[in-house]
């Protein structure tokens, strides 16, 4: 009968439980890279789009925009919304989550499928002007190591590369790159000139 076979049926289950845990950190290796080859696949299709064909990659069309960590994210989340509240509320989920810091590309995805407005259209120029609007708050920080954005407050013993950040952004505002969002207040607009943080 039925109770005859609960001590199967309860064993069968706690090796499924077993293989299912094993699975976890396995799922969390290959996330990143799959998230990559779809951002990558997509970007493809876009410039197929763009050239008039078709896409090269029809299969991941229909696929979740990656959202890195984060969870479902509604297409008009980010819409009509400032730059650093956007990334911030982003970072913050990650957090959540259990991960840390985001990479522009990832950063860039994510804000793209919450329909955040970039005054930009080409993808480049706009995910650049992310950056430069990240520089120039003093909310955010880059990782050197990584080119990774987090938030400052993560790394309270790290020493923000002010002057990096506005030669970068000088730099860029030089040669006609667009803002990307809206003026954040607060945002640091000063040309200081502390030294280099140096790598040690």
């Amino acid at each position: 009968g039925l109770t005859e076979r609960n001590p199967m049926n309860e064993a069968f289950a706690r090796a499924i439980s077993e293989l299912q845990e094993q699975m976890k950190p396995l799922e969390e290796q290959i996330r990143p890279v799959t998230e990559q080859l779809t951002i990558k696949k997509k970007l493809i299709n876009q410039l197929c789009a763009a050239a008039g064909g078709n896409p090269m990659y029809p299969d991941v069309e229909g696929e979740q925009v990656p959202t890195v960590g984060l969870g479902p994210i509604l297409t008009d989340q980010y819409f009509g919304r400032p730059t650093a509240t956007v990334v911030k509320e982003i970072l913050e989920r990650r957090k959540q989550s259990g991960m840390g810091a985001i990479l522009l590309n990832d950063l860039f995805e994510a804000m793209k499928a919450g329909g955040f407005e970039f005054d930009s259209k080409d993808p480049e120029t706009a995910r650049r002007g992310v950056s430069i609007t990240l520089g120039k708050n003093p909310a955010f920080i880059k990782i050197p190591s990584t080119g990774a954005w987090g938030l400052a407050e993560w790394y309270p013993n790290a020493r923000r590369n002010k002057a990096t950040a506005n030669a970068t952004a000088s730099t860029n505002d030089a040669a006609g790159t667009p803002q990307v969002g809206r003026p954040e207040a607060g945002a640091e607009t000063s040309s200081g000139s502390e030294p280099p943080v140096s790598g040690n």
